[in-house]
């Protein structure tokens, strides 16, 4: 489940949930960093760097699972954790009065959608009706799905896991879950929208952020995998700069380009490459880093994605690198392979750098299909729809600048990607 401001950076984090009451308890944190630049129809090289400000306020992202993040927010006076998704605009939020439906739109016992606190309208002081504005309507890549009504609440971030007095409060254009196809892991009560939007519309968090605020118009996000049953802590959310996350302090920065058809709100970027390692002891003569070493692709990348998505022929590649190889199931739409297979090390190659993935977030176990039996987190799929999911993200710290200044940012119209790798991984 999931696919612009000036001066302070500032952090979201979410911490662990009682499990009886979904509620979420909090932690505090601070941090600060530094972080570099880069856009659209121009080269990486070309691109000047940046230092940006320490942050101000930090909150948690918290991992319900994996593959589920949330973050802790302020609607009107009450506290909601809501999925952070790269991959869609408008934000929202269940409704105490919510119906609860699957893929064929039969209606459940409310139970079923597993949500977070439910938002009662009626209790909002400062909520305002949007009579005007068409009817709320999202749809996600994995079926799941909200409906219902725009109106427009205050939205408050930063401090909030710390028990603090929030760092930011905006009128923020939100939907009303009203019918709700969705699993909230009873922590969740929706989305914080963090999408690409090309144009200035009323229903964008992050236009509403960087506009009102005198935060710089930059968000990062750093992506942790799970640990363990008692550690929630699922990474960092930033916003004017980056969290405090170790990293190998050699950034690369690229453009974001304008989105593809099938993912309007995707960031989506052009990589150079896949950098593919045979295992060891394996010979062969191919070049350095594989067949695909120099293989342009536009992908988009998001923090819904749980996989990474790749051409078919790239994906059946690494597979076919594991020994014993990894084998593709169709009713399943993935690889199993086995959890002590040889394996290769995957990369993707960004402005010169190629930024790897850990084996432990490249083959997960999964006991349902038997003892000793791994799922290859990369997919292959058909068309231009490729995704830098979780499996990429969890390796990596990554910041969306949106800032439009100096001789070199004026350049970028959607603004630029930056990329580090993150220090101590497995």
């Amino acid at each position: 489940m999931h696919m612009l401001g000036l001066l302070i950076f500032l952090t979201l984090n979410l911490s662990a949930r009682t499990q009886a009451s979904g509620s979420i308890a909090a932690r505090g944190y601070v941090t600060e960093n530094v972080l570099e630049l880069t856009v659209n129809n121009y080269s990486a090289n070309s691109i000047r760097k940046r230092d940006l400000p320490p942050a101000v306020t930090q909150e948690e992202l918290y991992l319900v699972e994996d593959g589920f993040y949330t973050v802790l927010v302020k609607l009107g006076s009450k506290q909601f954790g809501l999925h952070v998704d790269t991959g869609a605009v408008p934000t929202w939020v269940a409704t105490h009065a919510f119906q609860c439906l699957d893929s064929e739109l039969v209606r459940h016992p409310k139970a079923k959608c597993a949500m977070g606190p439910l938002f009662n309208p009626h209790y909002s002081t400062t909520l305002q009706p949007q009579p005007g504005m068409v009817d709320f309507e999202i749809a996600f890549k994995d079926g799941y799905f909200a409906r219902g009504k725009y109106v427009q609440e205050e939205l408050s971030i930063g401090g909030l896991s710390s028990f603090k007095k929030p760092h930011s409060t905006v009128d923020q254009i939100i939907g009303l879950g009203q019918q709700v196809h969705w699993d909230g892991h009873r922590v969740s009560s929706g989305t914080l929208g963090l999408g690409f939007s090309s144009q200035l519309n009323t229903w964008s968090f992050l236009h509403t952020l960087f506009q009102e605020t005198s935060i710089e118009p930059i968000f990062s996000l750093a992506l942790y995998r799970s640990t363990s049953n008692t550690d929630p802590l699922g990474g960092y959310l930033a916003f004017g700069g980056i969290p405090d996350v170790p990293t190998d302090t050699t950034w690369a920065s690229t453009p974001i380009i304008s989105p593809l058809p099938d993912a309007p709100d995707g960031y989506t970027i052009t990589v150079d490459g896949f950098d593919i390692t045979l295992p060891s002891g394996l010979s062969s003569t191919h070049t350095p880093g594989g067949r695909y070493i120099s293989s342009p692709h536009k992908m988009i990348v998001d923090s819904g994605t749980t996989k990474l998505l790749l051409p078919v022929e790239v994906a059946e590649y690494i597979a076919s690198l594991f020994d014993p190889r990894a084998l593709y199931y169709p009713p399943e739409k993935e690889y199993h392979v086995s959890c002590t297979a040889t394996r290769p090390r995957v990369g993707i190659k960004i402005a010169g750098i190629s930024y790897f993935i850990s084996d432990a977030d490249l083959l997960i176990p999964t006991p349902r299909l038997g003892e000793n039996v791994c799922v290859l987190q990369v997919n292959p799929v058909n068309g231009n729809a490729l995704f830098l999911g979780q499996t990429w993200l969890k390796n990596v710290v990554v910041a969306f600048d949106f800032r439009n200044e100096g001789d070199d940012m004026g350049r970028y119209t959607n603004g630029l990607l930056h990329v580090a790798e993150r220090n101590g991984l497995n």
